[in-house]
């Protein structure tokens, strides 16, 4: 799933929204797990900074729009993701905590973490 549909092409009253949002089409299979990994503001803007990334138009509308922004979230929180706050944590602290939580749900068995 794209990181700006739920922004860019459904609002919080639309039809489609109100049909769909926390829901899988049946021709799909239902995930075991959805992971949300989250970071703060200030964490987002210097990890762009620091991996060169261009800011797109989509990433300056975001960071001058909390209510989209999190309008964003909560549309991915209907899905009942692991949510992991990412803001104060590197790479292999977060696979540690994706792990854990998966063996938590019983999806995988994690040995010498």
């Amino acid at each position: 799933m794209d990181k700006y549909s739920s922004f860019s092409s459904l609002d919080d009253d639309s039809v489609l929204y109100k049909e769909w949002c926390g829901r899988y089409p049946p021709e799909l299979r239902i995930p075991d797990a959805v992971i949300l990994l989250t970071v703060d503001e200030k964490n987002r803007i210097q990890r762009h900074q620091a991996g060169g990334d261009l800011l797109t138009t989509e990433e300056q509308i975001l960071a001058k729009n909390d209510t989209g922004r999190e309008a964003i979230l909560q549309s991915y929180r209907e899905y009942r993701p692991i949510e992991i706050d990412t803001s104060h944590l590197n790479s292999l602290g977060v696979l540690n905590i994706i792990l854990t939580e998966l063996e938590q749900f019983g999806i995988c068995v994690v040995k010498n973490l």
